[in-house]
């Protein structure tokens, strides 16, 4: 999720050449409104967005009461580069910290980390 559609774009071209099925979204509405008819296992969304802004979203997601959707992995892409900035983001609950600009590669390795913890976490929950 990102306000800037171009931003949108280049992030889920990335993805889908590395074989994700991407939806985009560009407002925290948008995106919730998408939860509910598909729970993605990865979300990557922007932290400064209008209106509602990535810390709201996360506390949406968080609170939720379907698993599914409280329980997906959710990824910070953002321009917010302090070590304190990456902080706060992984305190509010996300689940990685990835500074714009990002490149292909950093990207879909932290999305393959964040799946990882994902399935690890469904495997030891049959057992």
């Amino acid at each position: 999720m990102d306000d800037v559609s171009e931003t949108r774009v280049m992030v889920a071209r990335m993805l889908e050449h590395a074989g994700a099925l991407v939806s985009m979204a560009g407002s925290v509405d948008d995106a919730l409104g998408q939860l509910e008819a598909v729970a993605p296992d990865v979300i990557v969304s922007d932290i400064a967005l209008p209106f509602r802004d990535g810390y709201d979203f996360i506390r949406e997601i968080r609170s939720h009461p379907d698993v599914r959707i409280s329980g997906i992995q959710v990824l910070a892409l953002t321009a917010q580069g302090r070590e304190l900035d990456r902080e706060n983001i992984l305190q509010a609950g996300f689940d990685g910290y990835l500074r714009k600009p990002v490149g292909p590669a950093v990207l879909i390795e932290a999305v393959r980390n964040v799946m990882g913890r994902t399935a690890a976490r469904k495997s030891h929950s049959k057992t």
